[in-house]
């Protein structure tokens, strides 16, 4: 059997621990049936108790011998999500992983929620909800007959919003001709030229000399080789 180091053996019996206890949806578990769960008892090593005692996602009672998974939340259905998302109407939105952590059908329920108009979702790239929100104007879209406005606003607004006359694409179009303007569509595509290279320029020929030789002679043209020394060509 290959040797398991210490620290890794804990860590694995720490995530034993956290996967079943997870399943509890937070009720406490006695010691004793944890351990049955697990393989191993929990008690059996200090080093053990003092890393699941440490953990942050642990709670326990030493009196009554009980353990137990500290949820950031405590969901248990649809109304659970309604109150927590009032309650952070002005932190913000809510991740969706972190109401599936401890309500697994969170994601079910929110859709229902959104259908009926009580949060607003933010979806990922694949479509599934991410962040939602608590709909705090509650944009329920009135059903057929039903004059219910669905922004609620005062009767003294409501009447100059009805005069408002959105005009056609087309009209847009041609008012911002009109005014030298054009949409971010229609407008001039500007493409990157490319800057001219400057153009290398022609290495300079040196006249090779030699202060103690002929000053006409060059030594990059008047070097005629062999072992006769210089001579002129």
């Amino acid at each position: 059997m290959a040797y398991v180091p210490v620290k890794v053996r804990l860590q694995r019996q720490l995530l034993d621990m956290l996967t079943i206890l997870k399943e509890q949806d937070g009720e406490p578990m006695q010691f004793n049936v944890l351990a049955a769960k697990v393989g191993f008892s929990i008690i059996q090593t200090a080093e053990l108790m003092d890393l699941w005692q440490s953990s942050e996602k642990i709670g326990f009672d030493m009196a009554t011998k009980s353990i137990w998974y500290k949820h950031d939340l405590r969901i248990r259905g649809k109304e659970d999500i309604v109150r927590h998302l009032q309650s952070t109407i002005h932190v913000g939105a809510t991740d969706v992983k972190e109401l599936k952590e401890t309500y697994p059908p969170a994601v079910e329920a929110i859709l229902e929620l959104e259908k009926a108009g009580e949060v607003l979702v933010i979806r990922g790239k694949d479509g599934n909800p991410r962040l939602v929100y608590y709909n705090s104007l509650n944009l329920k879209k009135p059903e057929d007959g039903d004059e219910t406005p669905r922004y609620p606003s005062s009767a003294e607004f409501q009447p100059y919003w009805k005069k408002v006359v959105v005009p056609q694409d087309s009209d847009i179009l041609v008012e911002l001709g009109a005014a030298g303007l054009t949409t971010a569509e229609t407008g001039p595509k500007i493409t990157a030229t490319a800057r001219p290279q400057a153009k290398k320029k022609a290495g300079r020929r040196i006249k090779i000399t030699n202060t103690h030789l002929d000053p006409d002679i060059d030594l990059t043209k008047d070097w005629a080789g062999g072992g006769g020394g210089l001579m002129k060509k």
